[in-house]
């Protein structure tokens, strides 16, 4: 008997003697799957922080600062760039955006579906002036950064970009020492310190 009558066989007459068939097909599902994933985030780029590697000389990702009225504020990536530290505060989101620096909530549509987010440069300045409260000798700005799929084509408001006009937007770094790292070091170092990983 050959695979495919193995297999019709299973399904034809379901049974406890037919479960080593039922868990091979089960695994060899979860492996297409990973695999197809794998792909898409290979034609994609990867992850945000692999994509930003290369236009940083360090980055802190998923960190949590402490804020100036005793509370603490949660941040995706700080940079250590060419330019001085770079808060990047990132949203995954799919759809035509409609936002404006003086709109409290921005309004995606994603096909059939229309949603609200609120306006998140109040948060992005909030986390610049986070870093800002450990870091003193150092340039500090920030980005909201968009996947792929939001689409800004009626307009974007300030400090934000795609993925792509992130990357394309700093200078590629890939691990070289400069002069600018290692005047920027010790200040890094103190943000290195005062940086907690969420638990």
């Amino acid at each position: 008997m050959n695979l495919t009558d193995t297999i019709t066989r299973a399904f034809a007459e379901p049974g406890p003697e037919h479960w080593p068939v039922y868990a091979g097909l089960l695994v060899l599902v979860v492996l297409l799957l990973v695999l197809a994933l794998r792909f898409i985030r290979s034609r994609s780029g990867g992850t945000l922080s692999a994509r930003l590697a290369d236009v940083c000389h360090d980055q802190l990702t998923d960190v949590v600062l402490p804020k100036a009225d005793d509370g603490a504020i949660h941040i995706d990536h700080i940079l250590l760039t060419e330019r001085g530290i770079l808060v990047v505060d990132s949203r995954d989101i799919t759809g035509i955006v409609f936002g404006s620096d003086r709109m409290h909530d921005w309004t995606v549509m994603d096909g059939g579906r229309r949603f609200t987010i609120g306006n998140p440069q109040a948060d992005l300045y909030d986390r610049v002036a986070a870093v800002k409260l450990v870091v003193t000798d150092i340039p500090v700005e920030g980005r909201i950064v968009f996947g792929s799929g939001a689409d800004f084509s009626k307009g974007k408001p300030s400090h934000v970009l795609t993925e792509a006009e992130l990357v394309a937007s700093l200078p590629r770094v890939a691990g070289r020492t400069t002069q600018t790292r290692k005047a920027f070091e010790l200040e890094w170092q103190k943000l290195r310190e005062a940086a907690l990983m969420p638990s």
